[in-house]
């Protein structure tokens, strides 16, 4: 039966830029053939061979679990934080899936993969939104 972990997560062509989303807006589902990520209201499946590598990282002091791919048409990064991450680590070696911390992932080469920029693409158009519509506050509270 398949595991769902509760945490936060973001998407897009890396860990920094993307579309981001915390708890409880994003959830990870471990099965045996697959992984399904989702982030409102966005769902990526990886299958089992899709996945090239699951790494464990930190970012302050707190664990994530980055998702390293060869599915085209999915962004490049795919990374979820859940709130224990031992507990994710334990249900994904219950399910056999190896979890690596970066020291142990050297071929990360992914030029063959044609990844997604629609994420991107949208966190561009809303950033811009975003300045235009400071500047049109602006000129309106000199009025």
């Amino acid at each position: 039966m398949p595991e769902t972990f509760r945490g936060g997560g973001s998407v897009g062509p890396s860990r920094y830029l993307g579309y981001r989303a915390t708890w409880p807006l994003s959830s990870l589902t471990v099965d045996f053939d697959a992984i399904t990520f989702k982030i409102f209201p966005l769902t990526y499946r990886l299958e089992r061979q899709q996945i090239k590598y699951l790494v464990e990282d930190k970012m302050f002091a707190f664990s994530y679990l980055r998702i390293i791919h060869t599915k085209s048409g999915y962004p490049k990064s795919i990374i979820f934080s859940p709130m224990r991450f031992s507990s994710l680590r334990d249900s994904l070696h219950q399910y056999n899936y190896k979890v690596q911390t970066k020291e142990d992932v050297k071929d990360t080469d992914d030029s063959n993969v044609k990844y997604s920029n629609v994420i991107s693409v949208i966190s561009l158009i809303a950033a811009i939104a975003g300045i235009l519509a400071a500047i049109y506050a602006g000129i309106i509270s000199k009025r």
